[in-house]
C-alpha cells in the first residue's frame, strides 16, 4: 500500500506530496512498539447476510469514526458500467429514502447534511477495487451516524432526476482529474499499461462513459454490487464492542443477502517497453515510469515494494532524493527535477509502481539516473544501513497512521477489501523479517530497467505572435514529433 498510507484514500485528491531541493539530513525514526491494530482489539462479526463488521477497540478520544467499505470500484465494471461506482457513491451521500437531497445543496442535506447536524461530517471515496463511506462524530452521536450511513449506503436516490444530477458533479470530477497533471500521468500510465483488465480504466471514469450511463444500468450495478457479502463495515473509537456490533447488525441487517458475482478477466500479456505521451492543459510537465506490481496475494511482494518505495522516497535521504534533486551531494549542482514522487498502492490484483519525475530539467538524464539506481539494485542489493532505513520509515508510518481514528479503520477497511483486515494486523512482523535480499528479488521479478511504461503528461504549447504581422495574430508552435506519435496511436 502506498508508504502504508491509507490517507491517499481518505482524501477525495490524490495524495502526492513532492519533495523540494533542500539539504538537510534526517536520521531514521527510532522503532518503538505500535500500541494500535493489535489482534487483540479488533472483533470481528458476521451478520446473516454476509456483511462483515470490524470494530477496534480503546480510544483516548471521545469520538466514533465509522466507515462502510463496498467492493465496487472500476474493477467490477464492464466496459458498459464505467463510472457506475463513482456515480452511486455521489448518490449516496447526496439523498437517500430518509435522508432525501433537498434545495439547499449536497452539504446541508441527504446523509452529509444529516451527518453535520450532528456536528460530525462524512465522505466518500471511489477507487479501482472499492468503494467507502466514513463519518466521524463524537461518541454520543454514533447510533445516528451508523443510521444515516446505512440509509445512504443500502437506499440511496436512483431516481432517473438524480442520476442526471449526480452526472453533472462526476463531470466537474473529470475535469478537475484532468486538470491535474499527476493525475493525467497515472491515468495515462495505466491505460498503457493495461490492455484487458479494468485497471485499465481510471476509477470515476470518463466523460463519454459517464454521458452513456442508463438508468438502468446504475440501478443493476448497485444491485449487482451493493450486497451483504461485498459490505465491510469498520467502527473505531470510543465505543464498547458489543455495542458496536449490534449497530451493525440493526442497521446492516437489512443489506441484501444476494451471492456477488465475482468480475472474470482475460490474462495480461508480458508488460512491453512503450512510450506514449499527451498534451493537456497543465501548467508542469510528468514524465511517470511505471512497471506492474505485486498483488495482494504476494504479500511479501508487497512489502519488499514497500521497503523499495521508502527507500527511493521517504525521508529527507531518501535515495531518489539524493540523485533527481541533487541532495547531499557537496556541491552546488543542478538538480535534474523540480520534484519526484514514488506511488505504489497495493491492490487486489496486480497495479503499477510509479516513480514519477516533474518538470525535469533534463529529461533523459533524470530518466537515466532512475534506471540507473534501478539497476544498482537489481544487481548489488542494498546496503544493511539502506535496508534499516527503509524499515524504519514504514514503521514510523505505520505507527503514525495507526494515531488517528480514521487511519485504524481506514487500514483495517482497505485491507479487508482486497484480502483480509489481517494483513493490517501481520504488518509490522512482515516488516520486521524484511532481508535485503527480498528488496533485491522484488526489483528483479517487478522492475526491470527495460522493460517499463513511459508515460508523459506535456503543457500545451504557449502562443507567441506571429512573426512578421503587425496583427495580434497568434500562431501556437507545436512539438512536431509528440503529435505526430498522438496520431500515428
Amino acid at each position: 500500500m502506498k508508504r502504508i498510507s491509507f490517507c491517499a484514500l481518505l482524501l477525495a485528491a490524490p495524495l502526492v506530496v513532492f519533495l523540494p531541493a533542500t539539504r538537510a539530513q534526517n536520521a531514521p525514526a527510532p522503532f518503538k512498539p505500535a500500541p494500535l491494530l493489535s489482534p487483540s482489539q479488533v472483533t470481528l462479526r458476521v451478520l446473516p447476510n454476509g456483511v462483515r463488521g470490524l470494530v477496534k477497540a480503546g480510544s483516548n478520544s471521545d469520538l466514533v469514526n465509522i466507515q462502510v467499505w463496498v467492493r465496487a470500484g472500476s474493477r467490477f465494471e464492464g466496459e458498459r458500467e464505467s463510472g457506475a461506482a463513482h456515480l452511486v457513491e455521489i448518490l449516496a451521500l447526496r439523498g437517500s429514502k430518509n435522508y432525501p437531497s433537498g434545495a439547499r445543496g449536497d452539504d446541508d442535506s441527504g446523509a452529509r447534511g444529516a451527518l453535520r447536524a450532528l456536528g460530525g461530517d462524512g465522505g466518500a471515496l471511489t477507487s479501482r477495487d472499492s468503494t467507502f463511506y466514513s463519518a466521524t462524530v463524537a461518541a454520543p452521536y454514533a447510533p445516528q451516524a451508523m443510521k444515516i450511513l446505512a440509509d445512504a449506503v443500502l437506499r440511496p436516490d436512483l431516481s432517473a432526476r438524480a442520476v442526471e444530477d449526480a452526472k453533472s458533479q462526476a463531470s466537474d470530477d473529470i475535469a478537475r482529474r484532468a486538470f491535474d497533471p499527476v493525475s493525467s500521468a497515472s491515468d495515462l500510465a495505466y491505460a498503457a499499461a493495461f490492455s484487458r483488465h479494468p485497471y485499465r480504466r481510471a476509477a470515476i471514469g470518463s466523460d463519454a462513459a459517464v454521458a452513456n450511463l442508463s438508468l438502468t444500468a446504475v440501478k443493476n450495478y448497485f444491485t449487482k454490487n451493493y450486497v451483504g457479502a461485498n459490505i465491510s463495515v469498520v467502527v473505531a473509537g470510543q465505543i464498547a464492542p458489543a455495542t458496536a456490533h449490534k449497530l451493525i447488525a440493526a442497521n446492516f441487517g437489512a443489506a441484501s443477502a444476494a451471492k456477488p458475482v465475482a468480475p472474470k478477466f482475460a490474462p495480461e500479456a508480458p508488460l512491453k517497453r512503450d512510450t506514449i505521451a499527451r498534451r493537456r492543459p497543465v501548467s508542469r510537465e510528468i514524465i511517470d515510469l511505471a512497471w506492474r506490481s505485486a498483488p495482494i496475494t504476494n504479500p511479501d511482494d508487497v512489502v519488499a515494494l514497500d521497503a523499495l518505495l521508502a527507500l527511493w522516497r521517504e525521508g529527507l535521504d531518501a535515495n531518489l532524493r539524493r540523485i533527481l534533486l541533487r541532495d547531499g551531494e557537496g556541491g552546488p549542482l543542478t538538480p535534474l527535477v523540480e520534484s519526484y514522487d514514488v506511488d505504489f498502492l497495493t491492490q487486489r490484483d496486480a497495479g503499477l509502481f510509479i516513480i514519477s519525475l516533474v518538470d525535469p530539467a533534463d529529461r533523459e538524464a533524470a530518466v537515466g539516473a532512475v534506471l540507473a539506481e534501478i539497476r544498482r539494485v537489481r544487481e548489488q542489493g542494498v546496503s544493511p544501513a539502506e535496508l534499516e532505513r527503509a524499515k524504519s520509515q514504514l514503521r514510523a508510518q505505520y505507527i503514525e497512521q495507526g494515531e488517528t481514528l480514521s487511519g485504524q479503520a481506514g487500514s483495517l477497511g482497505f485491507y479487508e477489501m482486497i484480502a483480509t483486515h489481517r494483513f493490517a494486523l501481520e504488518y509490522l512482523d512482515r516488516t520486521a523479517k524484511l532481508s535485503a535480499a527480498d528488496l533485491q528479488r522484488a526489483a528483479r521479478k517487478y522492475l526491470s530497467p527495460e522493460t517499463f511504461v513511459r508515460a508523459e503528461i506535456l503543457p500545451l504549447p504557449r502562443p507567441r505572435p506571429n512573426e512578421g504581422q503587425s496583427g495580434p495574430v497568434i500562431t501556437a508552435q507545436w512539438n512536431t514529433q509528440l503529435d505526430t506519435a498522438e496520431a500515428a496511436r
